[in-house]
């Protein structure tokens, strides 16, 4: 059995590392989305299938009227169930005699490492439509190599002229879509995540939130716990066949269900991370909307990045910039030395200056020349008036 989880766990080792780039398109709540969160959950299914793989997930017993493995296979396949109220004395809980109306029915433990699954790829979803509706100006700007301020700060110095000459002219003219779909990704991580701990609300049939705070407070308490009719180790299962008469027969068996010890674990524990989660994204969001309305928090989150002796440089910067272009910049940013960046802020000002100062200088021209025609014409008026 060993020899067929080996491989199995190769493969999802594989799948898992992924190539770190240089150049990251994302923050780290993104990451903590299509990463960390996507890996663990991966890892979670992989867990459970190879507990599948290494020994039988349900195990009936039954009387010699129906073969052992025939009634686990239908079991499995039928779902189990436990009876509300059971138990009492000496009758474990969930069993019992009781209605349809009395009956919790357990069908979810053979979908759980598709569900796991289903939501990794929920969680990778959303960086997937921004890393492929990334725009080449963001690609080309993060991918540009600068050398650190050391034994080559003449060739750094000469490829931060070229980079801010670069950015001087698309300055203004950065896709706008490209900010607008970051910002739907932030907010599409938010509605995901919400959306995945509904999900085990409907997945689990119950209300999961408050099962973890009910278990946690027993644990914390020593009291006993409640019954569990949610992840039971055991429950009931009936067999219906024809006798030799025809007559219907209904066979009853008890089932253990080992893997339910472990998978109240790890939904307990997916369940806290994404509610973890949850929060920091939701925090996150806010500030990211702040971020958009307030213009001074732009201006002092590109400051942040800048050495203080060049931050001057930087207001001059933010003040000729769009919301496109300040994302723009702190990406870059992101990915520099801070000096480095304040070099090149600094480069990207006198940039400006040197733009302006032809535009400056034909707007004083056209003044002083619309100024000068006005001061001509009004002499000449004078002059007929008197003559």
């Amino acid at each position: 059995m060993a020899g067929a989880v080996l491989p199995a766990f190769s493969k999802l080792s594989a799948l898992l590392h992924t190539r770190e780039t240089d150049h990251q398109l994302d923050t780290l709540v993104m990451r903590l989305h299509h990463r960390a969160t996507a890996r663990l959950l991966l890892v979670a299914a992989f867990v459970v299938s190879t507990r599948s793989l290494a020994g039988e997930p349900i195990e009936c017993s039954t009387d010699a009227r129906v073969p052992r493995q025939l009634m686990n296979s239908y079991c499995f396949v039928t779902a189990t169930f436990s009876v509300t109220g059971g138990g009492g004395g000496e009758t474990p809980a969930g069993l019992g005699r009781g209605g349809e109306d009395t009956v919790r029915r357990h069908s979810y433990y053979q979908w759980v490492p598709f569900m796991f699954c289903l939501q990794a790829l929920a969680f990778y979803l959303p960086y997937a439509l921004w890393k492929h509706s990334t725009g080449s100006v963001l690609r080309d700007c993060l991918a540009f190599q600068v050398d650190q301020p050391d034994t080559t700060m003449h060739a750094s110095s000469t490829k931060l002229m070229s980079f801010a000459g670069y950015l001087s002219a698309r300055m203004g003219k950065v896709n706008q879509s490209i900010v607008k779909t970051f910002f739907f990704v932030e907010l599409a991580c938010l509605l995901n995540v919400i959306g995945n701990l509904f999900l085990i609300d409907l997945f689990l049939g119950v209300d999961f939130g408050r099962y973890c705070v009910s278990r946690a407070a027993a644990l914390l308490t020593g009291t006993p716990p409640e019954p569990d009719l949610v992840f039971p180790p055991l429950a009931k299962c009936t067999f219906a066949k024809f006798g030799a008469s025809g007559t219907l027969e209904r066979v009853d068996a008890v089932c253990v269900l080992p893997h339910n010890v472990f998978n109240e674990k790890l939904f307990v524990f997916v369940w806290v991370w994404t509610a973890l989660l949850a929060a920091l994204t939701v925090v996150y969001v806010l500030f990211r909307a702040v971020t958009l309305a307030v213009p001074k928090v732009r201006r002092n989150l590109l400051l942040a990045r800048l050495v203080p002796e060049l931050r001057d440089h930087g207001r001059q910067v933010f003040e000729q910039c769009t919301v496109a272009d300040w994302f723009l910049l702190c990406q870059i940013g992101r990915h520099m030395d801070a000096l480095a960046f304040s070099e090149l802020v600094r480069h990207l000002a006198a940039s400006h200056q040197e733009l302006l100062l032809p535009a400056i200088s034909v707007a004083l021209s056209r003044r002083a020349s619309q100024w000068s025609d006005g001061h001509r014409r009004s002499t000449d008026h004078q002059t007929k008036l008197t003559g």
